[in-house]
């Protein structure tokens, strides 16, 4: 039996057909796959259903790539967070992708459901999208522009140092620019100025994500909160309900590192005896 988003109704396992959009993270020894659905019965994006799926091995997630691919779930489990239903999965779930844009497997079964699926979603797309392509976006700063106006931002910066404690880590970072609302009172570094040098406290999966870090990587970090602490500036990182990291480490060539290398080699070229 495939039911609706909307007829998950205190059931302790269901399986659902739906659409979705979604994002992916390694938590801790499980990956997890973070997807919020819609199916035909969801008048709204307020409607969409929360799905977390957990496997220790991540060939064993559903291979979804785009918004718009359809995945059977089978043998969830409905539970409470923040007063809305989600589904997890547990160690009898399954979960295939029966269709996607770019592959389109042949399926017997399912086939009507997943006709009915892709017209309904031809026309009703752009009502659960909208949010995605028109919602606030966060600004990226570097550590120049924090003050105190500023409450979630995102920030690109090489780890100097990290400090793990039992139920959380700060880690220590610049991007070669300077702010003096930071706070200075970071610890000993052999580093030219502590007015460099932002500190961002990580917690629940994200805490879990920096054990994996090392002095000298390039971090991105996404939804930062930006709080006042001893007189002086610094970051804070929570959990949310999608139980997903939003620590995310920078290869040496990305992209997104080119201002802060382009500070590092200037700044060297500075320093050489003329």
């Amino acid at each position: 039996m495939v039911e609706s988003a909307r007829e998950i109704l205190g059931k302790r396992f269901v399986d659902a057909l739906k659409w979705l959009r979604c994002a992916c993270s390694n938590v801790f020894t499980d990956w997890s796959l973070s997807l919020k659905v819609v199916d035909d019965s969801c008048l709204s994006d307020n409607d969409a259903l929360q799905v977390n799926l957990f496997r220790e091995d991540p060939n064993m997630l559903p291979r979804v790539r785009d918004i718009g691919d359809i995945v059977m779930f089978t043998q969830m489990r409905v539970q409470f967070f923040n007063e809305r239903k989600q589904c997890v999965s547990t160690q009898l779930s399954t979960f295939n992708v029966l269709w996607s844009k770019d592959h389109q497997p042949i399926v017997g079964t399912y086939a009507n459901r997943i006709q009915d699926l892709s017209k309904w979603w031809r026309t009703q797309q752009s009502r659960f999208t909208r949010d995605l392509t028109h919602g606030p976006k966060r600004p990226t700063l570097e550590t120049k522009d924090l003050n105190e106006r500023i409450s979630y931002f995102d920030y690109i910066g090489k780890i100097i140092d990290i400090k793990n404690q039992l139920n959380r880590a700060t880690i220590f970072l610049t991007d070669y620019t300077e702010n003096h609302r930071i706070r200075s009172s970071v610890g000993s570094f052999e580093f030219p100025q502590t007015a460099t040098i932002f500190s961002c406290t990580l917690w629940d999966e994200n805490s879990k994500a920096a054990s994996a870090l090392s002095a000298g990587s390039y971090v991105l970090l996404r939804n930062v909160r930006l709080k006042v602490h001893e007189g002086g500036l610094e970051g804070a990182m929570h959990g949310d309900s999608r139980q997903r990291s939003k620590v995310t480490q920078l290869a040496d060539n990305d992209s997104r590192l080119e201002p802060l290398q382009k500070f590092v080699f200037i700044s060297f070229m500075l320093s050489c005896p003329q």
